[in-house]
């Protein structure tokens, strides 16, 4: 039997809460767990969530009207010696899922987009990882190997990681943008945002990009911005287009 292991379903890794500890927090809003169950991963308002894993894929709303999907393993893998399928779980999802109920998606296929529904204090994904005896149950319905944990049968996922992430299969040059940018900044993710302004023919072919987001930067931000009909309040109107933020990036992410 192969062993299981998966992609990290955002880029960068950052873990705001890794697996284990404030069981209080989560006893407090009703949830009878002893510990966090899964990793806090860090991810701004909009950005792309992509499958960790191939399967097929259930998106869920919970008791908080918080959003997500599970991705269940169509195959079995070695787990402490037996035959285990597995389940991730992709959770505060905005509520405009792109995957439908028994879709088979492969690693690196865009299945959500990252926010703060349900019971969350701020944009970021719950990933969460279970052992389950089957692949043929019902969503939420799946029995894990050992759901008397004290984590709702939940495991780390930490060692399962890969150490690669899912959103470099179907995008390898692809630059995610994390990360807000304004008049005056100059950094690298400023250079592949006007790399990218160029490749889709905002900003001047001719430009060098220099990283440094001056007037011509401005003028491709906000002519990308009224192309894609993007209303991002970090734009104030007299400082249309000297912004790039959640809302732009978002978009940006996603085409």
């Amino acid at each position: 039997m192969k062993n299981f292991s998966i992609y990290c379903p955002v880029k960068p890794l950052g873990i705001n809460q890794g697996f284990g500890g404030n069981g209080a927090y989560y006893q407090a809003h009703g949830i009878n767990i002893i510990g966090h169950n899964g990793l806090d991963l860090f991810a701004t308002h909009g950005q792309p969530v992509y499958a960790a894993h191939d399967g097929a894929c259930y998106p869920e709303e919970d008791e908080n009207a918080g959003f997500g999907v599970v991705i269940i393993t169509n195959e079995a893998f070695n787990y402490n010696g037996s035959p285990t399928y597995f389940k991730t779980i992709y959770w505060h999802l905005i509520n405009n899922i792109p995957v439908k109920a028994d879709q088979q998606v492969k690693a690196g296929d865009v299945i959500g987009y990252a926010n703060s529904t349900g019971l969350s204090n701020g944009d970021h994904l719950h990933f969460g990882l279970k052992p389950v005896l089957s692949s043929q149950e019902p969503p939420f319905a799946w029995e894990t190997t050992n759901p008397n944990n004290g984590y709702l049968g939940a495991i780390d996922p930490t060692p399962y990681l890969n150490g690669k992430f899912a959103a470099d299969i179907n995008n390898p040059s692809k630059y995610v943008f994390n990360v807000n940018m304004g008049y005056g900044d100059q950094n690298y993710d400023v250079t592949q945002l006007q790399k990218r302004l160029q490749t889709d023919g905002y900003f001047p072919s001719a430009q060098t990009c220099t990283g440094f987001f001056g007037p011509k930067t401005a003028s491709a931000v906000l002519a990308f911005q009224t192309a894609n009909k993007v209303d991002d309040p970090a734009v104030l109107a007299n400082l249309a287009g000297r912004s790039c933020g959640p809302k732009t990036r978002a978009k940006l992410n996603s085409i």
